[in-house]
């Protein structure tokens, strides 16, 4: 059996690349905006599921609503998501 492991765990940077990955944003995408090579950005991606026990970006979308991490826009001119 996995044990969860808190948001809290994750380390600065693993939380920015969180954050971009529940907004839905591509692997070299977020490495374009947090200005990352694409491999730095898998390894916190792995890193981040491994944490939270979860399999995949759609589980951590999942995820964040769930634990009040994002929630939907209510701005039409925001991304879909908010980061609370």
């Amino acid at each position: 059996m996995t044990t969860h492991v808190p948001e809290a765990t994750l380390t600065r940077r693993e939380r920015e690349v969180f954050a971009e990955v529940i907004q839905g944003w591509t692997n070299a995408e977020i490495g374009t905006r947090l200005f990352l090579t694409e491999t730095t950005v898998k390894t916190h991606v792995s890193a981040i599921l491994r944490k939270l026990a979860l399999p995949n970006r759609v589980h951590a979308v999942v995820y964040a609503y769930e634990n009040g991490i994002a929630r939907p826009s209510l701005s039409p001119s925001e991304n879909t998501f908010m980061i609370v």
